[in-house]
């Protein structure tokens, strides 16, 4: 029969049900370090709604934007152009990262390919990302940086500033309410409001690219395809501009995101002893021993065969993850 997809392969319905169950097996063991993960987006949330009302405590002057060298650099980009970084975050880094893992639990794997379980990669992103928010909130937290964002800074009456051109109290004078200066007031909303993309004073350090540079590293890890990895950086390198372009973060906030980000994955790599060490071995005998779980094997009466993974650099039995 042949094979719709080309060289993917899709897994049989008696694999898909086999493998699905013996992923929610995995996952009812590793529930506390996905439970972490997970409670430790919520709570990042609720902490970027305190540190934008932490913002509503600063005075006048202390909300004025700070010099940013790579403000003078880049020209500000208009509000219908802001949101590029978003459609790149999400188009480019996000959405192919998440088809990727996903993959694994419809496309069979060949022999010959690096075994992979999506809740150990799941396991990894989500501990990856919790580390990061914690280090990123402790870090805005803090200290409270002026919101370089439209909807952060303060605003004036430029008629009324021009009147008083010499007067230093002008922007007292002529200061204007920010109709999209809306932080959270409110107990409830601190910890009920979610809008990652539109806070203030939850800058050091940039949270996209927390994001995205861990998808990078995941993605690297679990495929170790080269194309793919200069496509993504070259995408990495853009989101930077942009950000930075767009007024959502300052430049100090990307470069210690992008320096941050990788040493909290290469520490995990060396230190954390689980089945994504970069010295571990996944193997039926090692889920085995880690899980007690046996392995579900391949149906031979499947008509699509295995799939060739030609961007691996193993062959057959037990392979060692990067």
């Amino acid at each position: 029969m042949k094979n719709p997809l080309g060289g993917l392969h899709l897994r049989s319905w008696q694999e898909f049900k086999q493998n699905l169950i013996f992923e929610l097996k995995i996952a009812k063991l590793e529930w506390k370090a996905l439970l972490f993960g997970i409670v430790w987006q919520y709570i990042h949330s609720v902490l970027h709604n305190l540190a934008y009302w932490m913002q509503t405590k600063l005075s006048l002057e202390q909300r004025a934007p700070l010099y940013d060298q790579g403000f003078i650099l880049l020209g500000e980009l208009s509000e219908s152009n802001a949101h590029i970084s978003e459609y790149l975050v999400f188009v480019g880094i996000f959405g192919p990262s998440i088809l990727l893992f996903a993959s694994v639990l419809i496309l069979r794997q060949s022999e010959n390919s690096r075994p992979r379980i999506f809740l150990l990669i799941v396991k990894r992103v989500l501990l990856q990302t919790a580390i990061c928010l914690m280090l990123r909130c402790a870090t805005f937290l803090v200290t409270s940086l002026p919101g370089p964002a439209p909807h952060c800074r303060p605003m004036y009456n430029q008629t009324c500033m021009d009147s008083h051109p010499n007067d230093p109290t002008a922007p007292y004078i002529c200061e204007i309410t920010n109709p999209y200066f809306d932080p959270p007031m409110t107990v409830g909303k601190v910890f009920s409001h979610i809008d990652a993309l539109n806070g203030c004073g939850d800058l050091m350090f940039s949270s996209h690219t927390t994001y995205t540079v861990s998808m990078i590293l995941a993605v690297w890890k679990y495929y170790r395809n080269v194309p793919v990895l200069i496509v993504m950086l070259l995408m990495q390198v853009a989101i930077a501009f942009l950000i930075v372009a767009g007024r959502k973060h300052y430049s100090s906030d990307v470069i210690a995101a992008l320096y941050v980000v990788p040493m909290v994955w290469f520490m995990q790599e060396a230190f954390h002893f689980d089945l994504n060490h970069q010295d571990a071995v996944v193997s039926a005998e090692t889920i085995k021993s880690t899980y007690n779980l046996s392995m579900p094997q391949p149906d031979e009466s499947s008509d699509y065969g295995t799939i060739p993974n030609e961007s691996s650099d193993y062959a057959g039995g037990s392979t060692p993850l990067p």
